[in-house]
């Protein structure tokens, strides 16, 4: 996602260093140094990088694929306090502990979750899909509403 972010905003500098980057929480803060060059931050959509980057994952290391796959019919959540990618709370905190499995307590609206679950019908429906043939499954994926409509082949 920082690296998809660094490239879109043209902050080449910040995009190499996410590259060079091997340690997970070294890229996180790095994703917070991007610079935005050409656009405004708050018409900025991380969720076409961030889908991107899901099935690039999930088609390119088939044990993912099928650990994915393993998890259908759960819903997928992200436990993390952000209220937009996570659902609202942290999977670390004791006092949000209670409410993990109770997703009308949710107060995020867990767009990592959300698209990890579109990724998986996707592949679930299409087993031997490629990662090559993202730009047009997006077109037929409304990630706003997160409903699924014809694939091509």
């Amino acid at each position: 996602l920082g690296y998809g972010r660094g490239k879109s905003t043209e902050d080449t500098d910040t995009e190499a260093r996410i590259l060079d980057e091997h340690d997970p929480r070294a890229i996180k803060r790095l994703f917070y140094e991007i610079k935005w060059n050409n656009i405004d931050p708050k018409k900025y959509d991380d969720s076409q990088t961030a889908f991107n980057g899901i099935m690039a994952k999930f088609t390119q290391n088939q044990d993912l694929k099928e650990y994915l796959i393993s998890t259908y019919p759960k819903r997928i959540w992200e436990g993390t306090r952000d209220r937009q990618w996570g659902a609202g709370l942290d999977i670390h905190n004791p006092q949000d502990k209670p409410y993990m499995h109770d997703e009308a307590s949710f107060q995020g609206y867990n767009l990592c979750g959300r698209l990890l679950e579109s990724a998986r019908s996707i592949l679930m429906k299409h087993p031997t899909y490629v990662h090559l043939t993202t730009q047009k499954v997006i077109k037929n994926l409304q990630l706003h509403t997160f409903t699924l409509e014809s694939i091509p082949e």
